[in-house]
């Protein structure tokens, strides 16, 4: 977030819309949102799915909850003294035509620069990222072990590819218990989308 932030010049701004994006610079995943950059603030909008586990997890910013996305942007960038906002240029026309609109009073621009930046930032690994890697690599080993003795006659794809999605989901979960009827269950008070716990049957 840093290494962006240092990329803006004075009275101009970013906001990231892209998945891939919004994953990179924020190490959260969602499908729906919107991260507004600034070079001194940053914020991740994200609607009721998203917010309250992004809130418990998301580091490299603030988290706010989508109310009126037209307004609360308007209102980011306003405040951030913002003249030009640029966007990846990897989004659709439609979603552009979109954020125009949006942010009428704003120059927005899709940037060949900001697409490079992006690109360059996240070809050139830090310290930090290349730990998550091996870190990554290692839950993804032991997912697979885990997930080996359930392949067998009579059991589906889909339910080897879920409980290998869940194994390697489990570092990151909340409130997790073992009893008779599940594999695993969620103990936690929170729904699905909050804590990510899923619960399998045993077959």
């Amino acid at each position: 977030m840093i290494r962006l932030q240092n990329f803006l010049q004075e009275g101009s701004a970013a906001l990231i819309v892209t998945d891939i994006g919004r994953l990179y610079f924020t190490g959260f995943k969602s499908s729906l949102g919107y991260l507004a950059v600034s070079r001194k603030k940053a914020t991740l909008f994200l609607d009721g799915r998203y917010y309250l586990a992004a809130n418990m997890s998301v580091k490299a910013c603030e988290v706010a909850l989508i109310s009126d996305i037209s307004s609360q942007l308007n209102k980011f960038f306003k405040a951030e003294k913002v003249e030009k906002i640029l966007t990846e240029k990897d989004i659709t026309l439609t979603e552009f035509s979109y954020i125009s609109k949006m942010l009428k009073s704003f120059s927005v621009e899709a940037s060949d620069e900001m697409l490079e930046l992006v690109d360059g930032l996240r070809a050139v690994k830090s310290e930090w990222e290349i730990e998550c890697i091996k870190k990554a690599q290692s839950i993804a080993e032991k997912a697979l072990d885990k997930t080996l003795p359930l392949i067998k006659e009579g059991v589906t794809e889909k339910e080897v590819a879920a409980f290998l999605e869940y194994q390697m989901s489990i570092p990151h979960l909340c409130g997790i218990v073992q009893d008779k009827s599940a594999i695993y269950s969620c103990s936690c008070q929170q729904d699905n989308f909050s804590c990510y716990c899923r619960f399998f049957m045993v077959r």
